[in-house]
């Protein structure tokens, strides 16, 4: 999909592969909707286990589907009730796997904590509230994010239609996918904002939203194709987004940044004569107006090839923004473009036995909390022996997503530290150092 988006592919990111694999999902996820049965289910089932693997952000899916079953066959009549038994009585094999998987998860959380089945990424579910205060504005936050990266009518039309055909589409496919998307669009949006909240300093990354972005694409040209025209739809999605978008910090951007490729426009929007919050939120009332007015006046042989020509412009022309961004101007990208001449990043591998064991104790190196964050990074990526990270009595994870253990707990014999940190008395000898950061060969 030639989005900003793309751009992500010539990052060490596990995007390359979990957007193909989401993709993969969503369409087992339908097909079992529209056309429940053993092979269908167990289809689902094991793209979602796929999903889970490659990407631990992708556990909303598994949450997802049941409620986008639900929603589904609430949409082919009666009340909940009655949707709610057509959906066990139809999925019997998946209600039954998500019976074991509970099952089995409950054991293994009780006896070993969450690690034993969210990994290094354990931590997001036992950090704090998993919904914090403003995590429906952190959410209208990403998903406004989104909108921005595809131009906004694709966001404005495409959720227009999703929600209605939820429960009003005639075809069986349109109205498993439209429900299914209708869970996705607030559920991930939710857990997104949960995370930027807790671990983030409430700053849109749309790297971890942009999976949205098909489903809005998807949604936008049913609508545009389709006879039926639900414009008060467009509008009503319009207030929202001219509504929310305001709350945007539009930071300024030097280069392309891995974690919000969609902010790409910022520093164009910053130099207009209004606040980038107002001119968006401008922009958005035009767009939405316009898109109902042509939506319910035009047919559709010219709006279809409108929409799809204004869109591809648009979208070809933010991709090759994001690349040229990344090639000829200053990231966080610009060591692994032209070689880190000036030290090795292996550092730490370099100085310590075959095999030996290193922890470290991430903590503030500099005032910059992207250029510490990205130090402490290095040492984990560049380096194998680095396997865990330690913190004082009552620590909390930072900068790190390695699962954290006080340090008389470690079983590490050299430790990474910072050389400004006062928390650690490390008995041991420096054997090398790098940016800040020092090695230690702990004692005992």
């Amino acid at each position: 999909m030639v989005t900003p988006w793309l751009v992500l592919s010539a990052f060490l990111l596990t995007e390359a592969v979990a957007y193909p694999v989401f993709l993969w999902t969503m369409l087992a996820c339908c097909r079992a909707c529209a056309h429940p049965g053993r092979r269908n289910d167990a289809l689902a089932v094991a793209l979602l286990a796929l999903a889970f693997l490659t990407r631990t952000q992708f556990l909303v899916l598994v949450l997802a589907l049941p409620p986008a079953v639900v929603l589904y066959e609430l949409g082919g009549g009666g009340r909940w009730t009655d949707a709610l038994r057509r959906a066990v009585s139809r999925h019997r094999t998946l209600v039954g796997t998500y019976a074991l998987a509970v099952a089995a998860a409950v054991p293994l959380i009780l006896v070993g904590g969450p690690e034993r089945v969210l990994g290094s990424y354990a931590v997001t579910a036992t950090q704090g509230s998993l919904l914090p205060r403003d995590t429906w504005r952190s959410a209208a936050l990403h998903l406004d994010q989104v909108a921005i990266g595809l131009g906004v009518a694709p966001f404005l039309i495409g959720a227009a239609w999703i929600f209605p055909a939820a429960l009003r589409a005639r075809a069986e496919s349109s109205r498993a996918f439209a429900a299914f998307a209708a869970v996705v669009l607030v559920a991930l949006p939710l857990e997104v904002g949960s995370f930027a909240l807790r671990f983030g300093a409430n700053v849109a990354r749309d790297r971890y939203a942009f999976y949205l972005a098909p489903l809005l694409l998807i949604g936008a040209l049913s609508f545009v194709v389709e006879g039926r025209r639900r414009v008060h739809a467009v509008l009503v999605v319009t207030a929202l987004f001219a509504a929310t978008v305001h709350w945007q910090a539009f930071p300024e951007r030097d280069g392309i940044s891995p974690d919000s490729p969609g902010s790409l426009l910022n520093n164009v929007l910053r130099a207009a004569p209004l606040s980038p919050g107002v001119l968006v939120s401008v922009c958005g009332l035009v767009i939405g107006g316009a898109a109902a007015l042509a939506l319910a006046r035009l047919p559709r042989r010219v709006v279809a090839p409108a929409f799809a020509a204004t869109f591809a412009a648009f979208a070809a022309a933010m991709t090759a923004g994001a690349f040229i961004a990344l090639l000829t101007s200053p990231s966080s990208a610009e060591r692994v473009k032209t070689g880190d001449q000036q030290r090795a990043l292996d550092w730490v591998e370099q100085a310590v036995p075959e095999g030996a064991r290193v922890a470290i104790a991430a903590s503030p190196v500099t005032a910059d909390w992207s250029d510490t964050a990205v130090r402490w990074w290095d040492v984990e990526f560049w380096n194998r022996n680095v396997r865990e990270a330690v913190v004082g009595p009552g620590g909390k994870w930072t900068y790190t997503s390695f699962p954290t253990r006080e340090l008389n707990e470690a079983e590490a014999r050299y430790l990474v530290i910072a050389d400004g940190d006062s928390r650690f008395r490390a008995a041991g000898p420096r054997i090398a150092g790098s940016d800040g950061l020092s090695l230690i060969a702990l004692e005992g």
